[in-house]
């Protein structure tokens, strides 16, 4: 092939490829959940900021949980283990992939 009909199949996929990911956010968002009928999937997104939120610093309340970074040295062992399981994943991932030939 030329090298402009590359570059044409390339825009032809990448044009394809946005469009397939548009109408499946379009697809998956218009959908009920399936256990939670009275909130729908956009009514989620529309509480993200709130929920975002909650990671600002504020005012303990008297007599709550306390909570905030000072806490997060307890969680390095959980995001230890938790990253060597992915590693892990991912090799055996490219091991398998390997053998089947898509790598």
């Amino acid at each position: 092939m030329t090298d402009p009909d590359r570059n044409h199949r390339s825009i032809v996929l990448q044009i394809g490829a946005a469009l397939w990911i548009g109408l499946f956010f379009v697809w998956f968002f218009s959908r009920p959940f399936p256990n939670q009928t009275e909130y729908s999937r956009l009514d989620l997104w529309k509480e993200v900021p709130l929920l975002l939120t909650d990671f600002l610093p504020h005012e303990q309340e008297p007599g709550s949980v306390p909570s905030g970074w000072e806490f997060f040295p307890q969680r390095i062992e959980l995001i230890a283990w938790s990253t060597l399981i992915i590693a892990g994943v991912w090799g055996i991932g490219n091991l398998m992939l390997r053998f089947i030939g898509l790598a």
